[in-house]
Parts: C-alpha cells; sequence; structure tokens
C-alpha cells in the first residue's frame, strides 16, 4: 500500500528533471553578428541608415549611425548575457559611451533583427531595424 505514494514522488521527480533539462538556457536564436569575422552588415531604412563590420577577432569596428544631420560613429556592441538584448554604443561630447539603440533581436546567418526599445533621442523606439550581412570590400 505504501508503494504508489513513493513511486508518484519519484514519478513527479522524474518529471520535473525533465522539464529543468529541457529548457534551453540562453533565450535568443541563432549567433550575433560579431561572431562573424570580416562582415559587414547594413541597415537601410527611409529614416536611419546604420552600418559596422566586423573584424577577424570579432570585435566591432567602422559602425556609422546616420539620421537626419546626425552622423555618430558606433563605438561597440553588447549582448546581454542570457538575454537576445542588443545594445550600441557610441560616445558623447562629454567622453562617456553611452547606449545608442537598443533592444531585443533575432538572429541569422545573414541577417538580424533589432526591436528598438531605447534609442538615441527616442526617435527609433519600437522601430524594427534589419541588418543584412553584405560582402565585405
Amino acid at each position: 500500500m505504501n508503494f504508489f505514494p513513493k513511486l508518484f514522488r519519484v514519478l513527479l521527480l522524474l518529471l520535473f528533471i525533465t522539464i529543468l533539462c529541457s529548457c534551453d538556457p540562453m533565450t535568443f536564436d541563432g549567433i550575433t553578428p560579431t561572431s562573424y569575422p570580416n562582415t559587414r552588415w547594413v541597415c537601410e531604412r527611409t529614416d536611419v541608415a546604420i552600418y559596422f563590420s566586423v573584424d577577424e577577432n570579432g570585435n566591432l569596428c567602422d559602425g556609422l549611425f546616420i539620421s537626419g544631420e546626425d552622423i555618430i560613429p558606433i563605438k561597440g556592441y553588447i549582448l546581454t548575457p542570457r538575454s537576445s538584448i542588443s545594445t550600441f554604443t557610441y560616445v558623447d561630447e562629454t567622453g562617456v559611451e553611452r547606449g545608442l539603440i537598443s533592444g531585443p533581436g533575432e538572429f541569422s546567418e545573414n541577417y538580424f533583427i533589432m526591436y528598438v526599445k531605447l534609442s538615441y533621442k527616442s526617435r527609433y523606439n519600437d522601430v524594427p531595424l534589419v541588418f543584412t550581412r553584405v560582402p565585405s570590400e
């Protein structure tokens, strides 16, 4: 008679372990653009153009953010661990590195989409930006 409660507990424990083990610790799909060395990425819209390259070490370089009269060099790229939040940074007039655009994204080998949640001058909030990988020159 005492066998069934113990069996139930063991089955419940196995179910719990199975659920925990099946969870993906990384919440985003794909690999970020900086994981592809020697590449160039472009996002061109009527209201903004963003360009950057990735060097052989996976570092962002030659980045530009162009919006109307504003032409801002992009300083860096940050991916928040265990999430899909990407942030491009710039250095302001006081020398402080600040967030330029930031938001969750979807990643693939030839494109990534950033769903902007925070942006320079709040101009691009809630705007999806599509970056396409182009041949390096």
